[in-house]
């Protein structure tokens, strides 16, 4: 019992050691945000907190440079090339999923083909494109080479494949179009892939560099990326670092909310939580383990003994496709069940795969 409790303690003192070696840096980006000025200048060791805050240096990030434009052209960006890429793959992925027409698996395979071209050639083949069409400092320029994605769209018609066939031929029967049944059937079922694509490409956008950096050079079209560069290069970002600092926080409040907000609602607030906000990327891990942890010191559910099986969860990433970070005892049952091996069945999964990648019928069955 005793060497119990030691174990428990050694393992909270090493998870919160941790927690603070990750969560550190934010704290120190915010701190600085919110020192004086003059004050910051004259520490000649880093003080771990400040007794007199000031909000000056976000006014300042809004004032002196144009840190509110950055955002606007950001957040138009972000949503004019979220939507459009929502209309393209939904529309790809219903059209490769379920209508047929001449060559549609051999399309889908050359799809798929386009994955393997390096990123580096698509921009290079985009900038003189969008060059040649007079497109350059334009959103028009910015958007239309991020509207669509060929992962993007295999991940949505594989969704979209494994909805019945009963339920499209009984629309038909029942008169739907096809747009129809799409809008009213296979969108609602498929919902959680879609959020997740989604936040996905939000962040994406969020993030871009690369391509607003050539294509722009305007700063009226500069993105936040951009703009914390063109900040730091010849803003006050070398000279002022507690404004710097407070113009990276405002930078970084959206995707921490868009990220993290549903946990915290949910594990913290105990508030409803919101169906679009998704935690993703490597923070899956993290924030998966405390809502787990979380549960137990609740007592909604009991420890799990068993390593292996704790792994499974945690790094059970598929899963993320259904949205929000599932609880523990949403998911332990049907991970943990047994799952008997059929050999008809693997069989039969099989020659379904090689007949739509590979278009040769296998007759071992």
């Amino acid at each position: 019992m005793k060497k119990n409790r030691i174990l428990t303690i050694v393992t909270y003192a090493f998870l919160t050691f941790w927690a603070l070696v990750v969560l550190f840096p934010f704290y120190w980006m915010a701190l600085t945000s919110v020192k004086d000025y003059g004050a910051y200048n004259a520490e000649h060791i880093p003080k771990f907190f400040t007794l007199s805050p000031t909000l000056q240096n976000y006014a300042d990030a809004f004032t002196t440079v144009p840190l509110g434009r950055y955002l606007l052209n950001t957040l138009v960006f972000t949503a004019g090339t979220t939507a459009l890429m929502l209309v393209v793959i939904t529309l790809s992925a219903f059209a490769f999923a379920r209508l047929q027409f001449a060559g549609r698996d051999l399309v889908f395979t050359l799809f798929l083909a386009l994955m393997m071209i390096p990123g580096e050639l698509v921009v290079i083949t985009n900038f003189t494109t969008i060059t040649n069409l007079e497109l350059r400092n334009t959103f028009t320029g910015l958007i239309l080479p991020s509207v669509t994605s060929v992962f993007y769209i295999y991940l949505l018609r594989e969704n979209f494949a494994q909805i019945p066939d009963e339920l499209y031929y009984a629309a038909k029967v029942d008169g739907t179009s096809d747009f129809r049944y799409l809008r009213r059937v296979m969108i609602p079922i498929c919902r959680p892939t879609l959020v997740t694509i989604t936040i996905l490409k939000i962040i994406e956008c969020w993030n871009s560099y690369v391509w607003p950096r050539l294509i722009t050079d305007d700063a009226n079209y500069y993105l936040v990326s951009n703009g914390i560069q063109e900040i730091r290069e010849n803003g006050f970002g070398r000279a002022n670092i507690p404004a710097m600092m407070a113009a990276v926080v405002v930078i970084s409040l959206p995707l921490i909310l868009t990220k993290h907000g549903d946990f915290v609602l949910k594990s913290l607030l105990h508030k409803a939580s919101y169906p679009w906000i998704v935690p993703l990327g490597l923070s899956f891990y993290t924030m998966q383990t405390i809502a787990y942890l979380v549960d137990i010191s609740k007592g909604k559910i009991k420890a799990q003994k068993n390593p292996g099986k704790y792994i499974l969860f945690v790094c059970f990433f598929p899963q993320i496709v259904q949205g929000p970070i599932p609880r523990y005892q949403e998911l332990s049952a049907t991970l943990y069940e047994g799952h008997p091996f059929n050999e008809r069945e693997f069989c039969r999964a099989f020659h379904a795969l090689w007949h739509v990648h590979c278009l040769e019928p296998l007759d071992f069955l």
